[in-house]
């Protein structure tokens, strides 16, 4: 079993965990390290539709942080599918949320 399939086999079991204990912010997570491993693989679609399910996740439940970090990775992989325009749209709502975030915090 290669590194890829491996690592899909841990999030597949730690995500079967955190939804039977109803873990919405484990779930948020590891939908996005589950897009990460597909971003690092090339398969940018895939990645793509992983991080819309966690930013619905971390939406959801106010996770405004997470949030930020989602956006950046979406608007990263746009960045390498060259449509700068959406890299830059998902940057820009990137640094809003997580300004809202922090101002929340101090």
């Amino acid at each position: 079993m290669g590194d890829f399939d491996n690592a899909m086999k841990h999030f597949e079991e730690s995500l079967d965990r955190f939804a039977a204990t109803n873990n919405s912010k484990g779930v948020a997570k590891v939908k996005t390290n589950m897009g990460i491993l597909h971003a690092m693989s090339g398969d940018y679609d895939t990645a793509e539709r992983y991080w819309e399910f966690a930013l619905n996740f971390a939406e959801s439940i106010k996770d405004y942080e997470w949030v930020g970090v989602i956006l950046t990775n979406m608007g990263g992989i746009f960045e390498l599918k060259k449509d700068y325009e959406k890299a830059a749209f998902y940057h820009r709502k990137a640094i809003e949320v997580t300004r809202k975030a922090k101002d929340k915090h101090t």
